[in-house]
């Protein structure tokens, strides 16, 4: 079935807060990543728009790599979209908006990737990046990015058509008690996150 699948990536070193009430199976702890459609009963000619982020984001990561598999015969991706202001709680129920933009770095985005078959499976094509991960907040859940698909069969969406996960590129996270002028550390799945969770199966917006 993997033939029939195309990957997408997004590699961010990621900010700061914004809660999200999507669900995704993953052991206790570790941070996973979260998804919602707008809906998942579709029909031919149908658009259909997938909300990822992450919870229990516990470092300040410079790189998250998110991996999406999808049945080609199905879905064809035709929109990808990075969160342009980042909700932060600054208090229970107060809120305030940042722009993404005040987070110096360089984005980059390639949707057209093609399979990279030395490295044994299709790198994703999306790729985006912040710089200057090491002061944002720990503990946190935030939105990524929204995908957009268009529908090419009548399909209901599940685990068997629709996967995100994390890849196994390079994370690292900001250390601070580190005393050398670099601090970054390797970020080890199943330690801080779940490299290969459970299939994820989308919930329908509310």
């Amino acid at each position: 079935m993997y033939k029939k699948i195309m990957s997408f990536a997004l590699s961010a070193a990621m900010l700061l807060t914004m809660v999200c009430t999507f669900s995704f199976t993953s052991a206790e702890g570790l941070m996973k990543i979260t998804a919602v459609a707008d809906k998942t009963e579709v029909h031919r000619g149908d658009t259909v728009t997938v909300t990822v982020g992450i919870e229990n984001y516990t470092q300040p990561l410079q790189a998250i790599t998110v991996l999406c598999n999808y049945d080609k015969n199905l879905l064809k991706n035709t929109v990808v979209s990075e969160i342009v202001d980042i909700e932060i709680e600054v208090a229970p129920g107060i809120f305030y908006l940042v722009p993404m933009q005040s987070f110096p770095g360089v984005v980059t985005k390639n949707l057209n990737r093609v399979a990279d078959s030395a490295l044994g499976e299709d790198i994703a094509p999306l790729y985006i990046s912040w710089a200057n991960a090491e002061n944002q907040a720990k503990d946190a859940s935030f939105t990524l990015f929204t995908a957009t698909f268009e529908v090419l069969e009548d399909a209901t969406l599940d685990e068997t058509t629709l996967q995100f996960f994390f890849g196994d590129r390079g994370s690292t996270y900001w250390d601070e008690t580190i005393t050398a002028a670099i601090k970054t550390v390797t970020c080890e799945p199943g330690v801080h996150y779940e490299k290969y969770a459970a299939p994820l199966v989308l919930n329908v917006q509310a």
